[in-house]
């Protein structure tokens, strides 16, 4: 399998985000950052339900 030939039949677009953009990924990764162990979830956790919900209704987030 040659990986080279293999990517050029991928399509992708690269675009800058700001993390302020990405809040549920930004405040997952920092809960994240404190734990000891390991957290599962079977439904979004309640600290980012806000973000979750804004993220959903296409609403913009401001630096």
């Amino acid at each position: 399998l040659n990986c080279i030939n293999l990517t050029r039949t991928f399509r992708f677009k690269i675009s800058h985000i700001y993390k302020e953009a990405h809040t549920c990924a930004h405040n997952l990764a920092s809960f994240g950052a404190q734990l000891l162990g390991y957290t599962w979830w079977d439904n979004p956790p309640s600290f980012i339900a806000q973000e979750l919900l804004r993220d959903r209704l296409g609403l913009p987030s401001y630096r």
